[in-house]
């Protein structure tokens, strides 16, 4: 044993089983280290301990086969944790990566940035590593992969200055991201100016790039063919080396296609990288079908804006138009009613002035002027109501007793009439805020026309009640009632059918409710007479207190 602790002293293993036992060191402690078993499973000198220990008898002889073959399996065993723990590693490192670049893609705002998000990944070297990378994007209305963005160079010598810039300023991937997420547009490298150049038919026939699209997968080339990248100027940057065709497509929708490579390390594209590319793709289409649908709504909202900008122009034209079209008709109208009156007034001066010449009377022509002039104030009072705003004194009124009132005012010329009333009155309290007297002037007007389509006396029924916050006044009439014509235009100023009307008090008197917040209805057949309901709103019960 001494002779054997000599010899393994002299040995440069520092970390000898034999040496550490022969010096006392614990079985439970010596080192298992995969290089430490390998290395004794090796070493002649442990053999020869081994053999020194066997014995004579058979089963003594079967100790160092067991033995090796134990250490092998262990060696063996040893070897694949560590495959399978650096294997876990990077797959930690690529999802970390992964998780990195979506969350810069979330934060993304724009089309653009998602795009350089996505080849940051695809081309830092704290996540893919690889060298170059190029995206194109579907165009729907060409039918095309028009392209957008490269990142990387054409000539090498750049690739030296770019990684030699980013060793310096010791940037992360995440202040990579970080950076086009907040940083202002930069101009475009020489790569993307090509690339933006580049137009690909969205056809199987054209490569491998709109074949990718088409057929939803990727391809992994050892040597890029002209056939593979039918496009001159791409296929000079491209051609002839190993590079990877990824797909960027959701579930539902294709968006495009990226293409990669390593001009630089000249190294192949593994399939576990096209994996994870694909991955980062589908990541990346997520992301770039959200911008899509939001670039899309911000169009249709922007369009909706620009169309209803034109329709309230085209509105406010109409109504402008409308106003004078109307102002031309009521001037016209205005007109037509006036020049009676003053003929009238013109004859009947000149004949009185001719009259008082010879010395006779001339109160008759006179009379005659006063009442026309009469009529002209009549007409004139009704256009001031209808085209002016007046100002209304408002005052919480009991609408039932002013019902009560104007009937009171109308009770002799109703008796005159013939005609019956009948008031059906709500048992609630139906007050409203109005202008009185103004309110009065609508009463007096649907009255008369009531009492005016009754000539041989008839039924005068007024119903109140309250109904959705309004109050509501129904005045109905047995009269001979109205045609669809005098119904469409019953509230037009200056239509009348009665002999001597002005037409001005239905059109005034829907003014008038109108000013209240109100508004003035009409039903009427033909021969059953006609029934106008006023609707105003109903006074709240701390405006009553």
């Amino acid at each position: 044993m001494k002779n054997l602790e000599c010899e393994f002293n002299n040995s440069d293993g520092a970390d000898c089983w034999i040496e550490q036992m022969l010096r006392g060191m614990a079985v439970d402690d010596i080192s298992t280290k995969p290089d430490q078993i390998n290395r004794c499973v090796k070493c002649e000198r442990f053999q020869t301990a081994i053999i020194r220990s066997m014995g004579r008898r058979k089963s003594d002889r079967l100790v160092p086969v067991v033995i090796n073959k134990l250490f092998t399996t262990l060696s063996n065993h040893n070897t694949e944790l560590l495959t399978m723990a650096g294997n876990l590693r990077r797959t930690v490192e690529e999802l970390t990566v992964l998780k990195t670049v979506s969350e810069a893609l979330l934060k993304a705002s724009n089309l653009k940035a998602s795009l350089k998000i996505f080849l940051t990944g695809v081309t830092a070297g704290e996540a893919f590593g690889l060298n170059r990378a190029v995206v194109f994007l579907i165009d729907h209305q060409k039918h095309s992969l028009e392209g957008q963005l490269g990142f990387g160079h054409i000539a090498y010598e750049s690739y030296n200055r770019t990684w030699a810039h980013i060793k310096k300023k010791k940037l992360t991937f995440s202040e990579l991201t970080e950076k086009i997420l907040t940083e202002n547009d930069t101009p475009d490298n020489h790569l993307t100016e090509l690339v933006k150049k580049t137009s690909l038919p969205l056809k199987k026939e054209f490569g491998l790039l709109p074949k990718a699209v088409l057929e939803r997968r990727s391809f992994n080339v050892n040597c890029l063919e002209e056939r593979h990248l039918p496009d001159k100027r791409m296929f000079e940057i491209f051609g002839g080396r190993p590079c990877a065709i990824i797909p960027i497509i959701s579930k539902e929708h294709a968006f495009g296609v990226a293409i990669v490579d390593n001009p630089v390390t000249v190294c192949e594209i593994t399939s576990d990288e096209v994996s994870m590319l694909e991955t980062l793709s589908y990541l990346a289409a997520s992301k770039i079908d959200n911008l899509v649908l939001q670039n899309q709504l911000e169009a249709r909202v922007a369009e909706l804006e620009r169309l209803q900008r034109l329709l309230k122009d085209n509105q406010n034209y109409l109504l402008e138009t409308e106003r004078l079209v109307e102002a031309g008709i009521l001037a016209t109208t205005i007109a037509h009613e006036i020049k009676t009156p003053l003929v009238t007034i013109g004859g009947y001066s000149r004949r009185a002035l001719k009259s008082y010449e010879r010395g006779n009377n001339i109160s008759h022509d006179l009379n005659v002027v006063i009442k026309e002039i009469s009529r002209l104030e009549g007409i004139t009072d009704g256009v001031l109501d209808y085209s002016k705003k007046r100002k209304l004194s408002l005052k919480v009124i009991n609408l039932n007793s002013l019902i009560s009132e104007t009937i009171e005012i109308l009770q002799s010329k109703l008796t005159y009439s013939e005609i019956e009333v009948e008031m059906r009155f709500s048992e609630s309290s139906l007050t409203v805020k109005a202008d009185k007297d103004r309110l009065k002037q609508v009463l007096f007007n649907i009255f008369d026309n009531a009492i005016q389509a009754m000539p041989n006396g008839g039924k005068l029924t007024v119903n109140t009640c309250i109904d959705n916050g309004y109050c509501r006044l129904t005045i109905s009439d047995t009269g001979h009632g109205m045609t669809q014509e005098t119904k469409d235009n019953l509230f037009k100023p200056f239509f009348t059918t009665k002999d001597g009307g002005s037409g001005l008090g239905l059109a005034v008197s829907r003014k008038i409710v109108a000013d209240h917040g109100g508004y003035l209805e009409v039903s009427a057949t033909s021969s059953e007479g006609s029934s106008f309901t006023v609707s105003l709103p109903a006074t709240k019960k701390e405006e009553n207190t």
